[in-house]
């Protein structure tokens, strides 16, 4: 098995943006957006310093990283020469869909959603009152500071923008674009944000990718206002004695149903990719890049159930009602498993709820005529409904893990199964009339009893069981059966029962869905793994999503430029990036 590196993050992060060192000697000074470097400094690395330090915080409604990284905008292509940048920022690190008000809220507050509690677009129920924002902070820490705020969304100004010294709203961006033009001329506020919605208009009318012609105009235009702003930017008497911080990000990104998603990490979420620069005329170039999501493995322990001739190994539930789906109803059952038996097992029930005499001894008669089963056969495996061999899936019997799934839904008036693995849908049967309660009352098991002959020998590790009162649609089925139950999903106030099989020691699975129903195991051993497999997507750990650029970390960077040291008690989440500067040239 491959060795697998486990994501790192880089150590030692620097708290305060003075500290950054000096390194990447060059020979010639980069003469785009007018580089502002000493003339004749003389080893005098305070050059780097100098100046009356200023924000211009430049938030760009929509625009997703990968765009901006696929059409390459002149003036963005530009500031990057002289940028610490991504174009696989994160508007969050949560599970969470981002909105407009909730990723204004992270760029503004330094706190991510489920603290600021901006969670939909009218800023219901928010707790900016104990989270505010960059307005609102420097306000409190320093009266005399002055700030200034443009913005092309109404929501943004009354929500976010109100403890500016200056603050207004105008009908569009390009409104917006000129009044920024105008006033950064002559303006002495400490802090400029402009933000700007025409990109999220236009991708959430037709896409937020390159086939939406409307889409890439309007991110070209964004770049254009950009080299405008910034052409202002340089024109002000006084900017050779100030040390300005540009800082571009977009709150979000946006849903792409354009292209299929491999990577089902937070990095593949198009909705929460981000384009980010922090640039000054004294930085070098430096990216940030989202590490290998692809190469992670499954790891953890499981449940090991390995029945012989002499040995059972059993987990019987304790609520014998639970996995009674009827004669109506939609439900899902999704699990994970990796069989390591060295031969076929014919006949083996391995998860169901069939009467008792079937699973304490494999099948070798008819099957009963109610309740289901998942049974192994050969190399692969069955799925029995009632009293008849229902449908069969594919290969399982190979030592890799595998997502199966099955559900049940009326389509017509009639009744039907469809099966699912590793995110492929499988055949479908029809079950109507078929009674899937257990008649009998047995309760609801994984693995079977002392085997009867050597070819009914099990041995395998399942993990991750979840129930459902719902029949997953097939689109949120492919997608989201190769990961772990998650309780932010969708489908959690769904469940019926959730054992993740994670707990590694005693005897007990236990039901994390809040119903409380426990499987018991009989000698069952535990077994830790880590796989790799291209079955199961497994979480990635939370600090590989902040090796690059997320949204709260923008106001403790904007913090630091200024000179203010953000109290504990604010509850900032974010951290700093640690541009490489240019290194000044000797005489």
């Amino acid at each position: 098995m491959k060795k697998i590196n486990r994501i790192k993050m880089a150590r030692g992060f620097l708290v305060m943006l003075s500290c950054w060192v000096l390194v990447a000697v060059i020979s010639s000074c980069n003469k785009d957006f007018n580089q502002i470097l000493s003339q004749n400094p003389q080893n005098d690395t305070s050059a780097i310093n100098a100046g009356t330090k200023k924000v211009l915080y430049v938030v760009l409604d929509g625009v997703r990283g990968s765009i901006v990284a696929s059409i390459r905008p002149t003036n963005i292509v530009q500031i990057n020469k002289n940028a610490t940048y991504s174009y696989v920022g994160l508007n969050d690190s949560t599970r969470i869909a981002p909105t407009n008000a909730g990723s204004w809220a992270d760029l503004m507050t330094g706190v991510n959603v489920n603290f600021h509690k901006v969670i939909s677009d009218s800023f219901a129920g928010n707790a900016l009152a104990i989270y505010p924002s960059l307005f609102t902070r420097l306000k409190q820490t320093n009266p005399n500071l002055k700030t200034a705020s443009f913005a092309s969304s109404v929501s943004f100004d009354a929500n976010l923008a109100t403890d500016a010294t200056e603050h207004t709203v105008y009908n569009a961006d390009q409104e917006t674009k000129n009044a920024v033009v105008d006033k950064l001329k002559t303006t002495d506020a400490s802090l400029v944000v402009a933000q700007f919605h025409s990109a999220e208009v236009a991708g959430a009318s037709s896409g937020y990718n390159t086939g939406n012609a409307g889409y890439v105009s309007a991110i070209r235009i964004l770049d254009s206002y950009l080299g405008e702003i910034l052409t202002s930017l340089r024109s002000r008497s006084q900017f050779n004695n100030e040390n300005w911080l540009v800082v571009i990000a977009s709150n979000k990104g946006g849903v792409d149903n354009s292209v299929p998603t491999t990577d089902i990490s937070l990095f593949g979420e198009a909705a929460k990719n981000t384009y980010v620069a922090f640039y000054n005329p004294n930085f070098d170039s430096r990216i940030y890049n989202k590490p290998n999501t692809t190469e992670i493995p499954y790891a953890g322990s499981a449940a090991r159930f390995t029945s012989t001739t002499a040995n059972t190994s059993l987990a019987v539930l304790n609520n014998t009602t639970v996995g009674d789906f009827g004669t109506s109803g939609n439900y899902t059952v999704i699990f994970k498993i990796r069989n390591d038996a060295v031969n076929n097992a014919d006949y083996s029930y391995f998860l169901g709820k069939m009467p008792e005499s079937t699973y304490l001894s494999p099948r070798t008669s008819t099957l009963t005529s109610t309740g289901w089963t998942y049974m192994f056969w050969g190399n692969y495996y069955y799925v029995c409904m009632g009293n008849a061999f229902t449908t069969t899936g594919p290969l399982l019997r190979d030592g890799l893990w595998h997502t199966l799934a099955f559900k049940i839904y009326t389509d017509g008036g009639i009744r039907y199964v469809t099966l699912f693995q590793d995110g492929v849908k499988g055949n479908t049967a029809n079950i109507d009339g078929r009674n899937l309660t257990n008649t009998n009352g047995a309760a609801m098991h994984i693995g079977v009893s002392k085997a009867t002959t050597t070819s009914n020998v099990t041995n395998f590790i399942l993990r991750d069981l979840a129930i459902y009162n719902v029949a997953i649609s097939d689109a949120d089925m492919i997608g989201y059966m190769k990961r772990e139950v998650n309780p932010q999903s969708q489908y959690f106030n769904n469940l019926l029962g959730w054992w993740p099989m994670k707990e590694g020691k005693e005897n007990v699975l236990f039901d994390k869905s809040g119903k409380g129903n426990n499987f018991i195991m009989s000698n069952t051993t535990w077994s830790n793994f880590s796989d790799l497999t291209p079955n199961i997507n497994p979480e990635i750990d939370g600090v590989a999503y902040r090796t690059v650029p997320n949204n709260v970390d923008l106001p403790f960077q904007i913090y630091n430029w200024l000179g203010v040291i953000p109290a504990a008690s604010w509850g900032l989440t974010g951290r700093t990036w640690s541009p490489t500067y240019l290194a000044l040239g000797t005489n």
